[in-house]
């Protein structure tokens, strides 16, 4: 006997949901957002990828962490590998020296669906990417987030499309890692480095002066080294949290902490220890991303997360801090397109704000 037939587009509909839930940015105060990709009706199924191309997400752990397949699948190829522009500036991948420091924050790039390569937002960063070089900046930091993607193929494409997008600026990027250089769900984790394409890829493709996600470097200035602490939160593990210690025990005149998750975002791996050790010493701004817009939560505390994903508020744009002859650090939101100032301030080297 013929059972009935079976319709299932709804089945389809709820699968791409509970994915684009399951990886949506879960926020400081536990909310999440479903994307929705641009110019399409959620509901029109019609839209939705055919079911041969929704991904499996890994298989994870109680603890959240992907498991490994050890298969040569898995393997990077050596076609995914890139050279690394050349500095081209006193400021290189192992850091440098210049009078007065001028550095550009940006970050949280990536469709609003999984795998939706071709809705990659590389126009916005290569405009952003132009502005910024404009400003004379001598390097950049990324604060995490730059693909939405399960599989290696569409690893590899969008970040070709972000490598490509961010060449007009002819400086070093310092990417520091997000949730989705791991896999997706804000609270996965990637200890080993190796555990999923995103993080193997974003390793060789984006940080290939680094044989892990986390990474320091000094810049000296006229008026004192400045330190840059670029935190892997997602790929938490005790010999990060040692190298956290020691690296923010050392003295500097300057510290900058990188980090995709701002403080009190739910479920992040080691967030309430990280925090921990960044409190008890001193720094000067905490960089963060992870929410879609610009904010100063503090004097010293900058969301960046307006590059280009989805937004959740105010307009598209980058951060610009510009070290001042007298020691003093004047930070600048740039709005994308006319280049406008949305917010400016001083701090110290304490991170102090000064009128």
């Amino acid at each position: 006997m013929i059972g009935p037939r079976i319709n299932h587009v709804p089945a389809i509909v709820s699968l791409v949901a509970l994915l684009a839930l399951a990886c949506g940015d879960t926020k400081p105060n536990g909310s999440q957002t479903t994307p929705t990709p641009p110019d399409r009706p959620a509901a029109d199924a019609g839209s939705l990828p055919p079911p041969a191309v929704i991904p499996d997400p890994p298989a994870t752990t109680d603890a959240g962490t992907p498991v490994v397949d050890a298969g040569d699948d898995d393997q990077v190829p050596d076609g995914g590998r890139i050279t690394l522009p050349d500095a081209g500036g006193p400021v290189t991948y192992q850091g440098g020296t210049v009078d007065l420091m001028k550095f550009t924050v940006f970050g949280d790039i990536r469709p609003a669906i999984f795998e939706f390569d071709n809705q990659y937002p590389d126009d916005i960063v290569r405009a952003i990417a132009t502005q910024m070089n404009a400003t004379g900046a001598q390097f950049a930091v990324g604060v995490g987030d730059y693909m939405f993607s399960f599989s290696e193929r569409s690893v590899n494409t969008q970040l070709d499309k972000l490598l490509a997008a961010e060449r007009p600026f002819t400086k070093p990027i310092f990417h520091a890692m997000g949730n989705h250089e791991c896999w997706g769900p804000t609270g996965v984790n990637c200890p080993n480095y190796n555990e999923t394409p995103n993080v193997r890829l974003f390793l060789s493709r984006l940080f290939s002066f680094s044989q892990r996600p986390w990474y320091d470097f000094t810049v000296t200035t006229s008026k004192g080294d400045a330190k840059f602490v670029l935190i892997a939160q997602n790929s938490w593990n005790d010999q990060q949290k040692q190298w956290l210690e020691t690296t923010l025990a050392r003295p500097s005149t300057y510290t900058f902490i990188v980090r995709h998750q701002p403080s009190g975002t739910w479920t992040t791996p080691g967030l309430d220890e990280c925090d921990r050790i960044v409190a008890a010493h001193p720094y000067t701004l905490l960089l963060v991303g992870h929410v879609h817009r610009y904010e100063k939560i503090r004097a010293n505390t900058v969301m960046a997360g307006h590059g280009g994903a989805p937004l959740e508020g105010g307009d598209f744009g980058y951060v610009l801090v510009e070290q001042q002859a007298t020691g003093l650090l004047k930070i600048e939101s740039r709005k994308k397109g006319d280049d406008s100032i949305v917010e400016a301030w001083k701090v110290d080297a304490t991170g102090t704000e000064i009128p």
